[in-house]
């Protein structure tokens, strides 16, 4: 979203830039981190037993009314999962056309001409378009089989669907699985975007010293598009 509201709008003129990440920060923040959290610090309770060893153990329970869990999956699913990836790809998706309608109307003001549909793009436009897809596809591989495996319970509790997932091996070797993968989201986000971050600025380094690619598109196009000259 900030980079969403820093290229694509009129925010960088008129906030500064700590704001137009404070206010993305602190609205997830709140939906999806400190309401969150008010269940469980309501609801988990702390017990102490003794085994045949005398050994004293103490367990941390969560004890959620049957009633009150399938509405706290679905509200932690909806501002946890679905709601951020469909702002994550309204963001994106309208990045690509911002950077897209930009290089039309630089090409039409340069040129003075009509941008036919065959042009050749330049690479920085298919470069921003393939992080975007590398970034995309890491979230929702890492998050999408949590969720799953979260909500195929609720579902069947709630719709009193007459199969036993939580017994069966295969959903508790999966739901293993599935919880490690937003650990490793987390553990890996800041080398995945490192990388990502370098290759962008190696690409900016060598456009700027290649200034005449985009220009050699552009010659390219004039001559098999003559009739487009106004």
């Amino acid at each position: 979203m900030e980079r969403y509201l820093v290229v694509c709008t009129k925010w960088r003129y008129t906030i500064s830039r700590a704001c137009t990440t404070l206010v993305p920060l602190s609205i997830g923040v709140i939906f999806s981190v400190i309401i969150p959290a008010i269940p469980p610090i309501v609801f988990t309770s702390t017990h102490t037993h003794k085994d045949e060893t005398n050994s004293t153990i103490t367990l941390c329970l969560d004890e959620y009314p049957e009633s009150y869990y399938p509405i706290f999956a679905h509200y932690t699913f909806i501002f946890g999962f679905a709601m951020p990836l469909t702002v994550m790809g309204i963001c994106y998706y309208s990045l690509v056309q911002h950077v897209r309608q930009k290089f039309q109307q630089r090409y039409e003001h340069k040129f003075n001409l009509t941008m036919p549909n065959p042009v050749q793009r330049p690479r920085y436009i298919y470069e921003l378009t393939r992080s975007i897809w590398r970034i995309a596809i890491f979230h929702f591989t890492c998050w999408a089989p949590y969720w799953f495996f979260i909500l195929v319970p609720v579902f069947v509790q709630t719709f009193q669907l007459p199969f036993q997932v939580n017994d069966s091996e295969w959903f508790k070797t999966g739901d293993l699985f599935a919880r490690i993968l937003p650990l490793i989201n987390s553990a890996g986000n800041w080398i995945f975007y490192a990388f990502l971050n370098q290759e962008v600025r190696k690409h900016l380094y060598y456009r700027r010293r290649n200034k005449r690619e985009v220009c050699e598109s552009f010659t390219y196009t004039i001559h098999y598009f003559p009739s487009r000259v106004r």
